[in-house]
């Protein structure tokens, strides 16, 4: 898994979907994308349905099946409703769903259908698919097959569903013959409880279009998704061979599909089959790791310890992190007490796994799998390994030491405290020293702590004192903050000593109220339970009406609205069969006329991996899932797709956010093994200086991507995955490097106790002072999105928006970078003044959002007119953005992403971090 190098201009101003996580519960549906499921009144009225269907006839067809369809599944939870739809309503509906162009329309269609009458919708679909020879028509009888298929709302109505599909195969045109090979993956799942006879149907028939695809890589894709879900034995010959077929990505796609098959012959298979090189050792690579079981936890040791290729001992040891968890952990005598006889014994098999782990993290010659090992071993190992980690506490590589400090905070070693805490004040490598506090203050051992304190408190200045205060600020507790005041009170007014405490109070609390204990003590007063936070649960649907009542200046109107809707049927009609978005053939997608023009497409080369997870962000950021809804195919889809785990810039980041995104929403554990890889080797990549940049062993970052990377992991950490602290503590190192920071005499924070209505009012406009953030230093171009990106990251790194830096940079993108719509309404004039224009409204919003009151009411009244007012509105390329300046290098898949999860602000965060 090697990293793609890219044109730093390609990968810096790609953008992605941050995830606070003070939201507690899981992303709901966007005002519009609500509408389609429960309704907020009871009662059925046949005039509501009347309209509804009249909308359905309307000449515009996105708008009409937007609106009419959404009135529909409102009604249909009404009580009274199911008779009067079954008679006046599933007719046009399911003829509707018949001729539409949009084949997620179909979909969503198919849900209703299936909800007022399954059987009727199986009898009248099997019929169809006898009498239809139509392609369009076929192509979405398929899609509505699968919303009435086995498993769907807990019944199975239709025995002849998988015999209808192989039909509609048969005859139909090759975009119906992928649909239908997709539709029987889906309605002969064993996770949906189908039953044996269609079982075999869908698995005959897709194991002869697997066979016969030839060339036709989309199909033979869309088979081999469809025959994993199935988990048929049948499929493991032909998926096997597959791996070894590189067009279109195939031999990925047959990998992830090996992994769902639970048969425990496909690991012994591939051990004894033995990896070619390129693209095929990856793929092996990943049906190796994703194929093993418990049963192989031996096959996987030996594995690591005898072969001579890096990349198949790595896929070994990422395996064995993820199976030896659920082993019994060994006790202090190497066995827990009180087991029997097979828990002993798999508890001595976790043991050797994880001593063999330990002793290829230090002596495997690849430094990729010497972190694999690390963490497999730190989720497989314990403190029965706390000699070894005592002896690589000595050594002198700087990735060894980084390893073992780690390990010596997740197991709480005892032994290592003494050495961390000496680290604390010695070590001039920035990172490590940093590494070094956060495990010290896990492992939590009192002599030590106790040490620490008298030493702080004793020293009178220096490097030493200012590496304390910064360790102290790490340390995030009662004890700690009293320790701060202390400091406070035993420093001399204006020196430099008072400043480093000051420094560690702000990073322990996100507040800078000075030097003045009284301040910080009612401000605690006021906020008790500050550093043990329980995470409330937010009633996301009551809290979005009581927004909309009280901030009617803040929130979406009918147009953002609007255009979101269309930015998201945009994306969905440009998606490939096989789950991707591909910004340099677009225009393969293009089904009316006027066809996109030649410049909606990249002009620079790009994998897919990016933006296909860009628009997954966008989907989910609206409340759309992969379970049910509108656009739940090309989420689904594009979800299969980003399992091909490619890397090329910010491929992984995007991918990250996304599927810990879904896993978020969905609670789907199928997701959480992408999103734990993902973090760990982000996490292993970062350098030491705090970032990443666009290769994997480079010592230089920049802010975009060291923002993107913050965001996607929040969003891993807000999907229950672990994220090291350290992550986050580079990257407000590497802030802290790049931004005009507040200075030591000043401003300070004034101590408010902010009322929770998003209103209020942060800073003043007698407050003018203004910071900055730059892109690989502290300098500055107006031009560049930089300092938006820098507030947004402060605020998720923990400043509160009262913050002098973040009040200051909300006023400087005020004062500077304004987009000003022209007072004419006429949108050819307007020139935002960037080079990346959709870049910069995107993070402009987020952080203005975030800092609420005037600088967002002031952002807002610019922003949701020109975005609606610029989007394209006819033709194929109806709900786009065509990129300007250097925004139209990337195409149009890029911007309409962009813009549309700028307008899903409003609704998708949290509008204030605050106490």
């Amino acid at each position: 898994m090697a990293s793609l190098p890219m044109d730093p201009r390609t990968a810096r101003f790609s953008c992605g979907l941050l995830l606070l996580l003070l939201l507690a519960a899981a992303p709901g549906a966007a005002p519009a994308a609500r509408a389609e499921g429960g309704a907020a009144d009871n009662r059925f009225f046949p005039k509501e349905m009347e309209d509804a269907l009249v909308a359905l006839r309307s000449p515009d067809p996105e708008d009409s099946f937007h609106n009419g369809l959404a009135a529909l599944a409102r009604l249909r939870g009404r009580d009274g409703s199911l008779d009067p739809m079954r008679k006046d309503a599933f007719a046009p509906i399911l003829e509707h769903a018949l001729s539409t162009r949009l084949e997620h329309v179909a979909s969503f269609a198919g849900e209703i259908l299936a909800g007022l009458d399954p059987d009727r919708m199986a009898a009248e679909l099997l019929a169809v698919a006898d009498r239809e020879s139509e392609g369009r028509r076929l192509l979405n009888a398929a899609a509505l097959l699968e919303e009435v298929g086995p498993g769907r709302e807990r019944r199975s109505p239709a025995a002849g569903v998988a015999e209808a599909l192989v039909r509609i195969a048969g005859k139909g045109s090759q975009a119906a013959r992928i649909r239908a090979a997709e539709a029987l993956g889906e309605v002969a799942s064993l996770r949906r409880g189908c039953p044996e006879k269609p079982r075999e149907v869908a698995v005959y028939f897709l194991l002869s279009a697997y066979g016969s695809a030839g060339k036709d890589t989309d199909l033979k894709n869309v088979c081999a998704v469809a025959l994993g879900k199935i988990g048929s034995a049948r499929a493991i010959p032909p998926l096997l061979s597959g791996l070894s077929v590189t067009d279109g990505k195939h031999a990925f796609v047959a990998a992830l599909a090996l992994s769902w098959i639970e048969d425990p012959a496909i690991f012994p298979t591939l051990q004894g089959a033995g990896p070619s090189g390129g693209e095929s050792l990856e793929a092996f690579c990943k049906a190796l790791e994703g194929c093993a079981r418990e049963a192989h936890v031996d096959g996987l040791v030996n594995t690591l310890q005898a072969s001579g290729k890096a990349e198949v001992r790595l896929a070994a040891a990422s395996a064995l992190g993820r199976i030896l968890p659920a082993f019994p952990v060994p006790g202090p005598g190497g066995t827990p007490s009180g087991a029997t006889a097979q828990e002993k014994e798999r508890s001595a098999r976790r043991a050797r796994a994880a001593e063999v782990l330990f002793a290829r993290m230090v002596s495997d010659p690849s430094p990729l799998v010497q972190w694999a090992c690390f963490h497999a071993v730190a989720r497989a190992g314990g403190p029965w390994l706390e000699e070894p980690v005592l002896g690589l506490l000595k050594s002198t590589n700087a990735s060894t030491i980084a390893r073992a400090v780690h390990l010596a905070g997740d197991w709480k070693l005892k032994g290592a405290a003494k050495v961390l805490l000496g680290a604390i004040f010695s070590v001039k490598d920035s990172l490590l020293r940093r590494r070094c506090a956060i495990e010290f203050w896990r492992i939590g051992d009192r002599e030590a702590v106790e040490e620490f304190k008298g030493k702080l408190l004793g020293l009178e200045g220096g490097v030493a004192f200012s590496r304390g205060c910064d360790a102290l600020g790490s340390w995030r507790c009662r004890e700690a903050f009293d320790l701060a005041l202390d400091l406070l009170r035993s420093t001399r007014d204006g020196s430099q000593e008072q400043f480093a405490v000051e420094n560690a109070l702000d990073k322990m609390t996100g507040h800078f109220f000075g030097p003045y204990p009284g301040v910080w003590n009612k401000w605690f007063g006021k906020n008790p339970q500050f550093f043990t936070p329980k995470q409330a649960r937010i009633e996301r649907e009551k809290w979005r009406e009581e927004f909309d009542k009280e901030n009617k200046g803040y929130r979406q109107t009918k147009e953002t609205e609007k255009a979101v809707q269309m930015g998201l049927e945009y994306l969905a009609r440009h998606q490939h069969p096989d789950g991707r978005w591909d910004p340099q053939a677009i225009r393969e997608r293009c089904d009316r006329s006027p066809a996109c023009s030649a410049g909606s497409g990249a002009r620079v080369q790009e994998d897919p991996t990016g933006r296909t997870g860009l628009c997954i962000l966008a989907f989910l950021g609206a409340g759309y899932s992969p379970e049910s809804g509108k656009f739940k195919v090309a989420i689904r889809r594009g979800l299969d797709y980003l399992t091909n785990d490619l890397i090329g810039g910010y491929n992984r980041p995007i991918a990250l956010q996304a599927y810990a995104e879904a896993c978020t929403l969905t609670k789907d554990p199928r997701y959480v093994p992408f999103v734990q890889r993902g973090v760990d080797f982000l996490s292993q990549i970062q350098n030491s200086i705090g970032g990443w940049r666009y290769r994997v062993d480079v010592e230089t970052s920049d802010s975009s991507v060291a923002s993107w990377m913050l965001f996607s992991m929040k969003a891993a950490q807000k999907a229950g995955v672990e994220v090291r602290e350290i992550v986050f503590e580079g990257c407000r190192m590497l802030f802290e490097r790049y931004s005009v920071r507040v200075p030591q005499d000043g401003p300070r924070e004034d101590f408010v106790d902010i009322d929770p209505a998003y209103g209020f009012e942060v800073g003043s406009k007698a407050q003018p002072y203004e910071y900055r953030t730059g892109y690989q230093d502290q300098a500055y171009a107006q031009t560049h999105a930089t300092t938006a990106l820098g507030l947004m990251s402060h605020i998720l790194l923990g400043y509160r928006r009262s913050h002098p830096f973040c009040i200051g940079s909300a006023n400087h993108i005020l004062a500077k970078q304004l987009p000003q719509a022209p007072k004419d309404g006429n949108m050819e004039r307007l020139n935002i003044r960037q080079e990346y224009p959709m870049y910069f409204l995107y993070y402009g919003t987020l952080a203005m959002h975030q800092m609420g009151g005037r600088y967002f009411r002031t952002w807002n009244e610019q922003v949701r007119v020109i975005l609606p007012a610029t989007q394209i509105k006819g033709g194929c390329s109806r709900g786009a953005w065509q990129g300007t300046a250097l925004d139209g290098i990337f195409g149009s898949i890029y911007t309409t992403a962009t813009g549309v999860m700028a307008l899903e602000t409003y609704y998708r965060y949290l509008p204030v971090l605050q106490d």
